[in-house]
């Protein structure tokens, strides 16, 4: 993959045909369309975007990938699995929009950044984790040295809405060096960065 960055956006250009274009759409009554420019790739609907029940890899793999911007663009309120969603996007730094996100029947966050091996920082902290059954390797990442000597991360920080939230996080996580923790009072939002080509 050589996308770079995507963007998420709340309108569909009239004229795409200097672009590659790919139906994304889940129903014929909300058209979502992808489209490409050079190593940047660009979601969109006329309006927000209704996201399906499961978000299964749906940005995994993008290798070359750095920022992803207008995720807040994306309505989450159903969706019940983010797992493996940002799977092994091994250079994505920053990741905008989700703090926005606030989906009422989330069960899955499995493998969810697994192999984000540039990610310094996870915000989830407007998540309710109510419903959070399984989180398991959600920060974890495979050891690129080659050793085989198994997972790391290098994730800093990892916040959460409280301290409550981040200790049943931490109870079904295998997090290794990163621990979640309660969002400080008054910090800025920021989870990662996505950049470049599929």
């Amino acid at each position: 993959s050589s996308i770079t960055e995507i963007e998420v956006v709340n309108s569909i250009p009239e004229d795409l045909s200097s672009y590659a274009v790919y139906d994304l759409s889940v129903s014929s009554k909300e058209p979502v369309k992808a489209w490409i420019n050079d190593t940047k790739m660009y979601i969109g609907a006329n309006g927000t975007i209704t996201a399906p029940t499961s978000m299964f890899y749906f940005f995994g793999d993008f290798t070359s990938l750095v920022k992803i911007t207008g995720l807040d663009n994306i309505d989450m309120t159903n969706v019940t699995s983010w797992k493996s969603m940002f799977y092994n996007d091994s250079k994505l730094v920053t990741v905008e929009g989700t703090e926005y996100w606030n989906p009422k029947a989330l069960t899955n966050i499995s493998y969810m950044f697994c192999m984000c091996n540039s990610l310094p920082v996870v915000d989830l902290s407007s998540l309710d984790t109510s419903y959070i059954t399984d989180a398991s390797n959600m920060l974890n990442r495979v050891d690129y040295t080659g050793s085989g000597s198994g997972t790391i991360s290098s994730i800093t920080a990892a916040y959460a809405k409280t301290q409550t939230d981040a200790d049943k996080l931490n109870g079904m996580s295998n997090i290794y060096y990163t621990k979640w923790v309660a969002k400080p009072e008054g910090s800025n939002f920021m989870i990662g960065r996505i950049a470049d080509q599929l």
